[in-house]
């Protein structure tokens, strides 16, 4: 036989010779890639994102959409179910938001509707800024995983003020003058789930 029937997918692990030997063609598509993470399409309803399991890290998102589904009327994509296997990979089984992206969409919009996207943004915005707390952290109360104010993915807070999540970031930020950091350093209400939606 030759060898290159028999060499199978990285991913999948589906061969040649398989292939050759029936008609079945699969509606697992795999769209997604980065690092260790992948996510899956299962067929045109489904999605299933595959991560090392990082404890209360890799749950995070999961524990935000729950949570906005619980507490707005922003939709958000169902999570069906989630788990850890017992080779340490975590597994989030979500429903799949039907439709096209804005990025796709876009370009062909009229400007009336664009204006109605963009209101619709401003909408959901306003919802998430009114979701607040006595803290910066996650939605379920753990310290966040703020990686677009950090240069690494480690956990942070929960931050009890403002001036606490600064000191923390000017730590991180040892070249930027001073000045420029106070310019920063201005009083604001928390809002909750700030650090949970970066892992969306």
């Amino acid at each position: 036989m030759d060898e290159s029937l028999e060499q199978g997918c990285d991913t999948c692990g589906w061969t040649l010779d398989k292939k050759s030997k029936c008609d079945y063609t699969s509606h697992l598509k795999l769209f997604y890639g980065a690092s260790t993470r992948g996510v899956w399409s299962i067929g045109s309803d489904v999605i299933l994102k595959d991560r090392p399991d990082e404890g209360p890290k890799a749950k995070v998102e999961v524990n935000t959409l729950r949570y906005l589904e619980a507490h707005t009327n922003i939709p958000v994509p169902k999570v069906l179910r989630d788990w850890v296997d017992r080779n340490g990979r975590y597994f989030v089984l979500n429903e799949r938001v039907a439709g096209q992206t804005l990025e796709e969409l876009w370009p062909s919009l009229t400007e009336a509707q664009k204006i109605d996207i963009s209101d619709q943004v401003v909408k959901v915005r306003k919802q998430l800024r009114s979701i607040t707390s006595d803290s910066i952290r996650c939605v379920d109360k753990i310290p966040c995983y703020p990686g677009l104010l950090f240069f690494d993915l480690e956990c942070r807070g929960p931050f009890h003020s403002s001036e606490e999540l600064w000191n923390a970031l000017a730590l991180s930020l040892p070249k930027v003058p001073q000045q420029i950091l106070e310019n920063f350093k201005k009083p604001h209400q928390n809002v909750s789930p700030m650090c949970s939606l970066t892992a969306i």
